[in-house]
Formats: structure tokens, sequence, C-alpha cells
């Protein structure tokens, strides 16, 4: 690795927080975790909401020098009770005292998780990061006073990612991750609309992954991206995944993570299939000229050896990291 960057990740507990310091240390970055709760010696106790939090940031500064990258993935969750001023408190008090503490020696980048909450409903899928924003419940509406915060900051570039619903083993309150306990239990899933919804989820393996291709790509001086699985997946599907998985026999702390795989590898094989369409078209219909189709036939074996695992892991990242922009 050519860079390695001074990284401050906040909310560095938390289900996404933690795997982003693991893997962003692994990858040899200097990393420190601030979070309300003592995780480990590289990190720092703060609640981000108080009234000394700018004064501990600016001493972190003066002591430990400017973060490269700050990760800002503190956060409320949609499923925690409150009222709507405790939101604003933990999700839109804590970035502008991120701000005003660091607003002396601010970092290079700084790359927001945001949510797919700040939009309103759509009219036709897939939703592009130009859509209405307007979610109207407390978690969507002070995500986006968040996002509105950050595109302010004119000295650093800003990356806000949207993100779907995360799921994995210890995640607790996921779409995903209940279907998967009901599974485990042999209880009945009971589905609205007869599981013809559609939902967008993400392992929060590729989120990191998405992540952390953001700490060392060059972007944009403000950069807002939709983060998605790929797979316009019904709740049917979701629940049907998961009870094969428990068939099979696949035990509670792998459970997710095999249906994790089970959507990719679909996502893989419709690729494939548009692939081999454009080919027999480009062949049949369209004449089109040979190295048309030859780079058809190479893009559908490329996802085809992916499925059975021939491709290198920087591959793979780079392949998922351009299905992330599911508005482009």
């Amino acid at each position: 690795m050519t860079n390695q960057f001074n990284i401050w990740i906040t909310g560095s507990s938390g289900f996404l927080g933690k795997r982003l310091v693991q893997h962003l240390s692994a990858e040899g970055h200097r990393v420190l975790g601030l979070s309300r709760r003592k995780t480990d010696d590289s990190s720092v106790v703060i609640d981000l909401a108080s009234g000394q939090a700018v004064k501990t940031l600016s001493r972190l500064v003066t002591e430990i020098g400017t973060p490269d990258v700050l990760i800002h993935a503190a956060s409320r969750q949609p499923g925690a009770t409150g009222e709507l001023s405790d939101f604003v408190s933990s999700n839109t008090k804590t970035t502008l005292n991120l701000i005003d503490g660091l607003s002396q020696s601010l970092p290079q980048k700084i790359i927001y998780t945001s949510t797919h909450s700040v939009y309103s409903k759509p009219n036709s899928l897939p939703v592009s990061e130009s859509a209405a924003a307007g979610g109207a419940l407390p978690y969507g509406a002070t995500k986006r006073w968040s996002e509105e915060v950050l595109m302010t900051v004119r000295s650093a570039q800003v990356t806000i990612l949207r993100l779907p619903s995360l799921y994995g083993a210890g995640q607790d309150d996921s779409f995903v991750d209940g279907l998967a306990r009901l599974a485990l239990r042999n209880d009945p899933i009971e589905l609205f609309a007869q599981g013809q919804l559609i939902r967008d989820v993400l392992h929060v393996s590729d989120a990191v992954a998405a992540i952390s291709l953001c700490v060392t790509s060059s972007l944009p001086a403000s950069t807002i991206m939709n983060i998605g699985c790929g797979v316009p997946a019904k709740t049917i599907d979701y629940a049907e995944a998961l009870v094969e998985a428990r068939r099979m026999g696949i035990d509670d702390r792998e459970i997710t993570d095999v249906f994790f795989k089970h959507l990719r590898h679909i996502s893989l094989l419709q690729e494939a299939r548009g692939c081999l369409d454009r080919a027999v078209t480009a062949l049949t219909v369209a004449q089109a000229p040979e190295e048309f189709l030859l780079a058809e036939l190479h893009a559908a074996r490329a996802r085809f050896d992916e499925v059975v695992g021939v491709r290198t892991p920087d591959d793979v990242l780079t392949h998922i990291f351009e299905k992330f922009c599911i508005g482009k």
C-alpha cells in the first residue's frame, strides 16, 4: 500500500464503526476511534453531542494533529426510541460539533454515512441521487440536515454515502437479521403485501469496502452517492433465501453471510445474462464489430468467474464499487 492515512472514525464502537476500525487498521492506516464507549487503546471516549465536545476535539488536534480523513459514522439509529430532539442531538448536533471542533484545521476528506431514508417516497426505482429529499421521520430528517451542514464545508473533500439498512452477524435490528431470527426458530414469517415489496439491504462488509475505497480514491469536492446491493429483491426473496439457508443447516453465526453471498450470486448471474443477451443481439441483429461481441463475452465470463471464486479480491472490490452508484 502506497498511501497510509491518519483516520478518525466516529461511532467506532457501533456495528459499522468497529468493522471500519478493524479493516482500515489492517490496511495499514493509523486509526483513531471516537465513541461514547471505550473499545481499545486506540479509541477516545467522547460524547460528540455534549457541550464539551468542541473543546475536546480541539485539544485532540493540538495533541496528535489533524486527521487526513474523518469518517463520521456515529448516529442514532432509526429503531431507537426518543423524541425528535434526541435525534437532532445525536445526528445533527454531533455533526455541527465535529465541524466546529476541527474548524481550525479540517481534514482533507470527510466521509459521512447517511441513509436512503433522506428521500421522499420514490415514484420509480432505482432512486437517483438527484431525487427529491424529504424523509419525514426523525431519523431521515436529521440525517438530511447533517448532510446539508457538511455540504457547507468548502476546504475539505466531502463524500456523502447514502446507505440502505445494513445486516450481518452481530446486527440486531435490521430487516434481514429479523427474518433470520424467525428462520432459525422455525417461526412463521409474515410479510406485508404478500412479500412483493422491494427492499434494498446491504451486507456490512460491502459498506466497509465502499468507505475504504472512498478513503483512497480521488473524488470531486462534493460527492453524494447511493450505495446498494444492486439487486431489486422482493421481501419474499429474502425470506425464501434465509429459510433455504436454514434448511441447509447453516448456523446462526453464518446464516446472514450465506444469504449475502446468495444475493451477490443472483446479481452476477443477472449481469452475465445481460452481457450474453447483448452479445447475441450484436451478432444476429446489429452486426456490430467483432470487438464489441468479444467485450460482452469477456464481461460475462468475468461475472461467472466471480461466482465460482476465480477473480482476485481487488477485481471483486472494483466490480462491487462500480455497482454501488445505483442511481447512475
